[in-house]
C-alpha cells in the first residue's frame, strides 16, 4: 500500500464518523501542547477562527526570482490559498538550481 493510498484509506468515515484532520489534532486540542501549536501561529498573525475546525494546509513552494522556471509557482500557491475555507501556510523549500544565486557562508 502507498501512501497516498494509506491517507485516502485513514480519511475514510469509520461507523459514520469522520477522522479528525491531523490540523485539528494538533491545534484543536485544549491541553498544553494546543496551546503551544496555536500561540506558534497566532504568532504569525492567523486569527483565532483559524482554529476552528478547518484544515490547516502548509503549502511547500519552490519559486523564486532567481529561477524563472520555477517563478510560476508562487502564483499558483497564491491561487490555492484563495480557492479554499482552511488556514493556508506558504513556506519556501530551499532551491538549488539556479546557477545565478550563491550560497552565503
Amino acid at each position: 500500500m502507498t501512501d497516498s493510498t494509506k491517507d485516502k484509506k485513514d480519511s475514510q468515515p469509520v461507523n459514520g464518523e469522520k477522522k479528525p484532520l491531523r490540523s485539528q489534532q494538533w491545534y484543536g486540542k485544549l491541553d498544553k501542547d494546543g496551546f503551544i501549536h496555536r500561540s506558534w501561529m497566532k504568532n504569525q498573525g492567523l486569527p483565532d477562527h483559524s482554529f476552528d475546525g478547518r484544515p490547516v494546509i502548509g503549502i511547500c513552494n519552490s519559486w523564486s526570482e532567481l529561477t524563472p522556471c520555477n517563478a510560476h509557482l508562487r502564483e499558483l500557491a497564491e491561487y490555492v490559498m484563495q480557492a479554499d475555507e482552511g488556514a493556508d501556510l506558504d513556506f519556501l523549500v530551499g532551491n538549488s538550481g539556479s546557477k545565478v544565486s550563491r550560497e552565503s557562508h
